[in-house]
């Protein structure tokens, strides 16, 4: 079963080109995003020193969601669709090869590094329920992280020191961003909502989570202080505005559908100064 974002994002539509979920790489020289310029969602990595991106993946299925190692020499990915098992991907930037790290079994997504790169958080869907598991940088000594009851604990993500990890949790009465540490001891619940959130990031002090939540029938992003904060909503748009990840302390890029095809903003950590971020000539095929 595909997950409800990677469901929403199958079904596009033909016109401009869409772009989705941009990732810097550490040294930020390469843009890693995914596109379906092609007619399909594919990965592609731009080299911002040249005015093409390069093509990733060619496959039938959905393609994306990368994440960098901390060396910026890899990043994971995923590959699910329909008709191709869901699996995660490690690329080799100096070898140009991709290899898989779960079996398409596993129905493992959302692969993100440790701040060390030693270890990958993700979760995996068993018969409708999603729990959060660990495995090492190679794809072995996979451990899980979250138990209980809930039928959804998903987008795990580690803070930047390594010591906390954000997800969001489901127990058929509202969804909860939660802490646990790397052992899976919960740490408490930072807060609650009627919707569904997703899309967690930190920002690179380790205070504060930027997420999705939805608003007025859209997706928009909110960030919360980790330690007793409460839920400030950074955009107010009748589109979806989601997926931020944090550039600086002071700065959030996003992807938006307010234009028409979903593009790539940037926006001050206040959600002020809203612009629109270039993006390269994408090849139609």
């Amino acid at each position: 079963m595909l997950p409800m974002l990677l469901t929403t994002l199958l079904l596009i539509e033909s016109g401009p080109p869409n772009f989705h979920r941009p990732m810097w790489s550490p040294d930020g020289k390469y843009l890693a995003f995914m596109s379906d310029s092609v007619g399909n969602w594919e990965l592609f990595l731009w080299d911002q020193r040249s005015p093409k991106p390069t093509r990733i993946t060619e496959s039938p299925s959905f393609d994306g969601y990368a994440f960098w190692a901390p060396d910026g020499k890899r990043f994971l990915y995923i590959m699910a669709g329909e008709t191709v098992p869901q699996a995660i991907y490690l690329y080799d930037l100096t070898r140009k090869t991709s290899r898989a790290l779960t079996k398409p079994n596993d129905g493992a997504i959302g692969g993100k590094f440790s701040p060390d790169g030693k270890s990958i958080l993700h979760s995996r869907d068993h018969d409708g329920v999603r729990h959060i598991y660990v495995m090492d940088e190679h794809g072995g000594n996979v451990k899980r992280l979250t138990h209980g009851s809930a039928t959804y604990h998903g987008s795990p993500i580690y803070d930047p020191a390594g010591e906390r990890i954000a997800y969001v949790k489901n127990e058929g009465t509202g969804y909860e961003l939660r802490l646990m540490d790397p052992t899976g001891k919960p740490l408490g619940v930072v807060t609650r909502d009627a919707s569904r959130i997703y899309g967690l990031w930190w920002s690179p002090d380790g205070k504060w989570l930027a997420y999705n939540a939805e608003r007025d029938g859209a997706y928009e992003i909110f960030k919360i202080e980790v330690d007793g904060g409460k839920p400030i909503r950074l955009t107010h748009n009748r589109s979806i505005d989601h997926l931020p990840v944090w550039l600086s302390q002071d700065r959030l890029v996003f992807t938006s559908y307010r234009g028409g095809p979903e593009e790539v903003y940037e926006m001050n950590a206040d959600g002020s100064m809203v612009k629109k971020v270039a993006m390269p000539t994408m090849p139609t095929k």
